[in-house]
């Protein structure tokens, strides 16, 4: 897979070829990190986007806010902020999370994660439903795990929903608003 870099600290939309280090938005057969170094910047993805792999700097934040994102074959790590609003993210493989992953809806409408593989959220790293509508992790195959060193809370009115999966490690289960 060819790795294709965001260029700059600056905030843009996915689908802007000139922000991407190849010239080209990344497709299913690239990994896209967001990785440019300097201040924290927004990524963000309003359609339906696919892509091999994912992986995202401290400083960086990829916003969903619409259609299904697809990475395929898996992340690295998110050291950043991943928000699915009103949207859906799939990961095929093994999803690493380091920094935050925040379901974010602000209608009744379902935010989801679903994950075909494992989900690892990695001490430190928080998945948090903050939104009104219901938020899920789905992982669709018999025998699928999620690994929580970190935080799992649903801080939001519509809380979060584990389906699919044995969750098993030393992190920190918070049950809030929802």
């Amino acid at each position: 897979m060819a790795q294709i870099h965001w260029t700059s600290p600056v905030s843009a939309d996915f689908s802007t070829a000139a922000d991407w280090s190849s010239g080209t938005v990344p497709g299913a057969g690239d990994d896209a990190i967001l990785d440019a170094a300097g201040s924290a910047f927004t990524v963000t993805s309003n359609v339906d986007e696919t892509v091999g792999g994912i992986q995202t700097a401290s400083n960086a934040t990829l916003d969903i806010t619409g259609g299904n994102f697809t990475a395929s074959a898996g992340t690295g790590v998110n050291a950043g902020t991943i928000i699915v609003g009103e949207a859906t993210l799939t990961v095929g493989g093994t999803f690493n999370n380091a920094g935050t992953i925040n379901l974010d809806n602000s209608d009744i409408q379902e935010v989801q994660v679903a994950v075909d593989g494992s989900l690892i959220n990695q001490a430190g790293g928080i998945i948090d439903a903050t939104g009104v509508g219901r938020a899920s992790v789905f992982t669709p195959i018999a025998g699928d795990v999620i690994i929580n060193d970190g935080t799992l809370e649903g801080t939001g009115a519509g809380g979060l929903e584990f389906d699919g999966a044995t969750i098993t490690g030393s992190g920190r289960i918070f049950a809030g608003a929802g």
